[in-house]
This record gives structure tokens, sequence and C-alpha cells, in this order.
């Protein structure tokens, strides 16, 4: 079901139910992150066998997480960038995140984080061997998608819930009201389950490596947090994506600060 949610990879076949319960099954979204960045490194090993250069071999790398995703993520991250410093008003903001057209603001930062990806995936390339390097974004893709469990768990839904159920639409309330909401007993089994990606972060990278990226990612997690509760007063699942996309930022940040 997490794989299902948070990417589009082929899996209707196990006739999923439609409507997923995260409330009790979100803590597997980091096993999902491991399977969503399988094809990405497909591509990178390909791409190795060729004499692409490595800045090339990172822009399809991108290209194949935006495309296995559907750029959920991305345009979570571009959302919130234009709710947020679009309006003064809390409904205002809201209402932009709820609108399907992107603005200035979320160009903007679409174009720099993206960019910013493709060098620190480059660095990567050229600094560690290629299964190195593919083993380390594979944790970074885990990760990530654990730290979308912390803005989820630490704030409540933005959206008021509606009075009959029965009314409930997608584009309308709070992903938390149509797909559940985890709660603090989540930290736990998450926390397992990102421990293989955990174990790879520290044995590819060395110990100092890992836990700067680990600091950075929570730090830039919390920043998010900290960012919602201002502006919103809340979570929403544009919130949720921000926080896959700055949480990757900061994990590879992190590590090749001090790599």
């Amino acid at each position: 079901m997490s794989i299902q949610f948070l990417s589009r990879l082929p899996i209707k076949r196990f006739n999923l139910k439609k409507t997923p319960d995260f409330a009790s099954t979100a803590y597997a979204f980091p096993l999902a992150g491991i399977i969503i960045a399988l094809p990405m490194g497909l591509i990178i090993v390909l791409a190795t066998q060729t004499t692409m250069p490595d800045m090339v071999i990172a822009f399809l790398a991108v290209i194949t997480m935006t495309v296995t995703t559907g750029a959920l993520h991305e345009d979570g991250l571009a959302d919130m960038v234009d709710g947020f410093w679009g309006s003064n008003e809390r409904e205002k903001k809201l209402l932009i995140m709820r609108e399907s057209t992107v603005g200035t603001y979320g160009v903007l930062v679409l174009v720099i984080t993206s960019g910013l990806r493709i060098v620190l995936i480059t660095t990567l390339l050229q600094k560690l061997s290629c299964s190195i390097a593919i083993l380390l974004m594979i944790a970074v893709a885990s990760l990530s998608r654990a730290a979308i469990l912390i803005p989820w768990i630490l704030l409540p839904p933005a959206r008021a819930p509606m009075k009959e159920k029965n009314q409930l639409c997608k584009n309308q309330f709070s992903l938390s009201i149509i797909f559940g909401k985890p709660n603090s007993s989540a930290y736990l089994p998450t926390t397992l389950c990102s421990f293989p990606a955990i174990f790879i972060l520290f044995t590819a990278s060395g110990f100092l490596p890992g836990l700067c990226a680990l600091l950075t990612a929570i730090l830039m997690t919390q920043y998010i947090v900290s960012l919602s509760r201002r502006h919103i007063s809340g979570c929403t699942g544009d919130i949720l994506g921000a926080t896959q996309q700055i949480s990757e930022l900061g994990l590879l940040l992190g590590f090749i600060s001090v790599l």
C-alpha cells in the first residue's frame, strides 16, 4: 500500500484496497522507499557502462526517480512554497496550496532543488564507486520517506474535517481525513523499518558522514515542521511531499560535506 501511494510502480495486480489506512501502515514508508529507488539504481548501473559524463548520469537518475514517483513529492514542495509565501492569510495559503497551477515560487524552488540534487549525485559518482553511490542513494530514498512521518505525527491536519464523512473528497480535504493519520506509536516500527537504510548509510559511508547526513536531515525536517506551524498551523499532503524533498537534500548535503 505504501508503494502504491508513494509511486507509479505497476502493483495494482495485487488487488490492494483503493483507500489505504496509513494510521496503521505508514511505518512501511522506509521499506517502500528502497523499492521505489531500485529503477534509479538500475539506470545508473546501465549508464555507467557507457561513456556518459557523471552529470548526465545524475540527470538521468533524477529523471528516473521523478517518473517513478510521478513527481508526487516535487508537487508538494512547489505547492507548499507557493502557499506559504503567496499570501499573509492562513486560509488563502491553504487555498493556494490546493490549486493545480504552480506559481513563481514553486517553479524557482523546483529548479533550485532539482539542480542541487543533480550536483550532489554527480559528486557522489565522482568521489565513490558506482555500487557505493547507488547504495547510498537507495538509503537516502528510504530515510527521506521515513522523515515524512515526522510532520504527519507532530502536526494536526491543517484543514478541518467535514461534518458528514460521506462528503469527503480527495481534492478538498485533509490527507489525514482520507487516508488516516499515524500517531506516536508509529515511531518504533518506522525506526525498525529504517534500519536497513541506516545500516547501508553508516557501512557505505563511514560513521562521521552517516551521522552528519542524519543530523542535517533531522534539522531540515524540523525546519519544515516549524514553518508549517507558523504558516498554516498544521499539516497537509503538500507538507509531507516537501518533507521528503528537503530531507533528501539534507541527507545528501550532510554526507557530502564531510566526505
